[in-house]
Formats: structure tokens, sequence, C-alpha cells
């Protein structure tokens, strides 16, 4: 299935110098780009440290190909907020913050000076709210992390929050899990750890069926998240990579 993926180069090519030497190889100058050989030619190689340029048809991406090794490859992706190396980890900070680490921390220590961390657009969406966000200057400021953020869509909560979700054509509603419901207070504080607390969640539905197969609590807050709402939760976020 990799073959479809051009310019990828086959899996048997060796490894390729071209960027550590500082010389930058062409689709038509390369072995494995020619016609005769059959394969898809390469991306164009650049030397690490290039500055990157941004143009009016990409005005936030700039991706940097270094080198390839059969379909490894080692790039920069230049964004927004800064330069990400690639392959990269990337610790994921869901609700906006890294568990037991500041900002500082995995910024100013040079065995992790990670360029880049994960958000969730669920749970930001639920608490404190992306229109909040927007209004403080999205969750870089929000947070104090001035490097690339990247959001997911809050489609793996479809799987991870199936019993709180109903699935249609318009999109999945969720109901909040830390609403209390008047009818089981026992269960107060029964609170599922893949939410936080919710303040607005939005949209309301007050008489479909969850996926669990009961009916929701008139009392309980509900949050339709279409295509079109991930994107502008993203965006209220300030995300680098959506």
């Amino acid at each position: 299935s990799w073959r479809k993926f051009h310019p990828y180069p086959p899996p048997e090519d060796t490894n390729d110098t071209a960027a550590a030497t500082g010389t930058a190889a062409s689709s038509s100058s390369s072995p494995q780009s020619s016609s005769a050989t059959g394969t898809s030619p390469h991306l164009p190689y650049v030397p690490p440290g290039t500055a990157p340029v941004f143009t009016a048809a990409s005005p936030a991406l700039c991706h940097h190909v270094h080198a390839t090794s059969g379909r490894a490859r080692a790039t920069t992706v230049h964004l927004p907020h800064g330069s990400v190396p690639t392959p990269v980890f990337m610790p994921v900070g869901t609700k906006g913050s890294l568990k037991g680490l500041t900002p500082f921390e995995i910024t100013s220590d040079p065995a992790l000076d990670c360029p880049i961390i994960l958000a969730n657009t669920y749970h930001m969406a639920l608490a404190p709210g992306t229109d909040l966000l927007g209004e403080v200057g999205g969750l870089h400021d929000f947070m104090g992390w001035d490097r690339p953020i990247l959001t997911d869509s809050g489609g793996f909560q479809m799987v991870s929050l199936l019993k709180l979700a109903l699935i249609t054509e318009e999109g999945v509603t969720f109901e909040n899990p830390f609403d209390d419901d008047v009818d089981n207070n026992d269960n107060k504080n029964d609170k599922d750890d893949d939410g936080p607390d919710a303040e607005d969640i939005g949209q309301s539905s007050s008489s479909s069926t969850l996926a669990a197969g009961t009916a929701p609590s008139k009392k309980k807050r509900r949050m339709l998240l279409r295509p079109e709402d991930s994107i502008r939760h993203q965006n209220l976020i300030g995300s680098d990579i959506i």
C-alpha cells in the first residue's frame, strides 16, 4: 500500500547521503527517480537548518525533507509557532497541560526540549471551552506554551466515550460525564477520567437515546460535535496542526 503514496522511495532503496553532504538532490538527477527504474522520484532534499519560506498558498506550513532511507525520511516541519524535526516524540497534554511537568521544564531541559505537544479538541471544548480560549489568545497563552500544538479532531472519544455518545448522520452528541444525575445522586463523585468538569457545552438534545441504550437525564448537558464544529474548536484553540 505504500507504493500509492508518491513520492516515497521503494523499500529496497539504500541510504541517501545527499542531505548529509549538503547536496540537494533533484528528481531528475536521482538514480532512483529515472524512468528506467520504474520508481517514484524523491522529494527534493533541503539541507538541515534552512530557513522556512511561507507562501500565500501555504502561509502556515513549510516542509523540508533532509534525507530518506527506504520508506523512512528525516524532515523539518516549519509551523507558525516554531519548527519540529521529525520523527519526533510528542508528549500528550490532553487537557491543556502535561501531567507533572511545566512548559518550562519540558523546554529548558536538554534531555527533553520538546518542540511540540498534543491537546485534545473534545476536552478543550468541554472545559474550559474554546470560546474562552479564543478570548484569551488561544491555548498557547492559556497554558504559557510558545511552541507548536497539534490537536486531534475529537473523534477518538466516539470510541473511548461510546457509552456517552449518540452517533447520527449529523454528528456525535456527547453527554457531559460530570453533570450529576438528579435521580442518582449516589454517583455524584463517580467521575470518568476521560473528561474534565464542564461549564457550558453548547447545543443540547432532550429526547435522544445514547449508545448505552438508556434515555439521558434532562439535567445533563450535551455537546454536538460535527466536522465543522471540530474545525471551529481547533481554530479557537490556535492549533498549528489540525
